[in-house]
């Protein structure tokens, strides 16, 4: 809506393109509508993050990784935001991927990476072995299982 109103004083392409908190805001938030219009009208999608960090500055596309934002995600890669990222920063997104689902799917969707064993079914061993636990015979009721003596209908 801010935009539109901009758009009316001929402004709105503008204010898209120095709108960096609320571009980073969008892509860490999930309001993929907002960081798609911000891009479409000429926000720099490699801009480096307002937030001061004793590493590199991040990017929009690291900061929707790290918040596993696949959508936003998946907008700044169809506009070149891994193209412009450094050999260190995609590194640790290709790491991160391996611990986060959504990150992975974003980066498997766009052919970026090989995550199939991480997105593959989990094969889980037979019901007789490892995680299913033993079929034990059902143990005596515990003591609120079992009605009161001496009472009707137990006292409940």
């Amino acid at each position: 809506m801010l935009l539109e109103l901009a758009d009316q004083q001929g402004l709105g392409d503008i204010l898209a393109m120095e709108a960096q908190a609320a571009f980073f805001w969008a892509a860490s938030q999930g309001h993929t509508d907002v960081l798609t219009q911000l891009l479409q009208r000429g926000a720099d999608v490699a801009q480096k993050s307002p937030v001061r960090t004793l590493d590199e500055p991040e990017t929009a596309l690291y900061v929707a990784a790290v918040g596993s934002r696949k959508a936003e995600m998946l907008v700044l890669l169809r506009h070149g935001a891994w193209d412009q990222e450094t050999e260190t920063a995609k590194k640790k997104m290709l790491e991160l991927a391996t611990r986060r689902k959504f990150v992975a799917e974003a980066f498997h969707e766009f052919g970026i990476g090989y995550f199939a064993e991480y997105l593959a079914p989990l094969n889980l061993p037979h019901r007789e072995h490892g995680i299913w636990g033993p079929a034990y015979p059902k143990k005596e009721k515990t003591h609120w299982e079992t009605p009161f003596e001496g009472t009707e209908n137990g006292g409940c």
